[in-house]
């Protein structure tokens, strides 16, 4: 299983370091492998990373961020799958346009 440091999740989705720290640290999204202790770190799954695009995306979209965790947490790989339809594309870039349309479509249901 692949696995990602949060600079490393920060980097891929363009988010701001600090930003995604907050977020963690304040439990809208949570690691699947948490730090262990003082001094440990966080690592994030290609799961995780799916998550953290999708609240972002919702955010943008003027959800407050309770909600919004609250949206991430209870979505499942099968919703991802159920509610979209991706374009012809790298698997990667395929699973985040999916993501992108779900959320989407969940923010115009809004």
């Amino acid at each position: 299983m692949e696995k990602f440091t949060l600079p490393d999740a920060a980097d891929i989705l363009e988010i701001e370091n600090g930003r995604l720290r907050e977020w963690i640290s304040r439990e809208y999204i949570r690691p699947d492998f948490p730090s262990e202790g003082r001094g440990s770190r966080n690592r994030l799954t290609r799961w995780n990373l799916y998550q953290i695009e999708l609240f972002a995306y919702l955010l943008r979209r003027g959800l407050a961020r309770k909600l919004a965790a609250a949206i991430v947490r209870n979505y499942t790989a099968h919703d991802l799958i159920a509610n979209s339809v991706a374009r012809e594309s790298a698997p990667q870039e395929k699973e985040f346009v999916c993501v992108h349309r779900t959320a989407e479509t969940l923010a115009h249901d809004w």
